[in-house]
């Protein structure tokens, strides 16, 4: 198993529990945002700012193409929007791809005062508005942990005890 992807919301875990996870794995991590920004030389609030959110999807496909198309063995944290494009979703379908589902309040706790994520700026019912409607398109397109209560540490063992099943040839 070449790659392992993590899905869901900004704030889900997906970085923290992606590099403990590929640590136990013995793969490369790779967070699919700091890999857009290294490539673009700007910040994701810079690249909001100066190009708009359009923009910023369009880099994100790119980087998501250039990284499933490479030889790494990697575990790879996109991006929270990477979702709302329907072709980004048919590609994470032929990858092992978990959804990290977290609840909405503690989604909010985790990220109203990040100034590193543009749409927080949206105002909290606006993001509620998003978390709610990417929720579902997180759900078609990877397995689904929930991570309520769980520490990075328990989720990560739960993913590896998956993914240790499905190259055993579990489903």
């Amino acid at each position: 198993m070449k790659k392992i992807f993590l899905i869901g919301f900004m704030g889900s875990g997906k970085s923290s529990v992606g590099k403990l996870l590929a640590e136990k794995l013995g793969k490369e991590f790779i967070d699919l945002d700091e890999y857009i920004v290294e490539k673009a030389g700007m910040s994701i609030p810079e690249i909001f700012d100066r190009y708009g959110e359009k923009f910023f999807r369009k880099l994100e496909k790119e980087a998501l193409r250039e990284i499933t198309e490479d030889s790494r063995d990697a575990v790879v944290a996109t991006g929270g929007g990477v979702v709302e494009d329907p072709e980004n979703c048919e590609i994470l379908r032929k990858h092992v791809t978990f959804h990290l589902q977290a609840p909405w309040d503690e989604i909010w706790k985790r990220i109203s005062k990040d100034s590193n994520r543009p749409l927080v700026g949206r105002g909290k019912e606006a993001v509620k508005s998003l978390y709610e409607k990417r929720e579902k398109m997180y759900r078609e397109t990877g397995r689904v942990i929930n991570t309520a209560e769980m520490t990075v540490e328990e989720i990560a063992e739960k993913i590896k005890s998956i993914v240790t099943g499905l190259e055993e040839g579990g489903k």
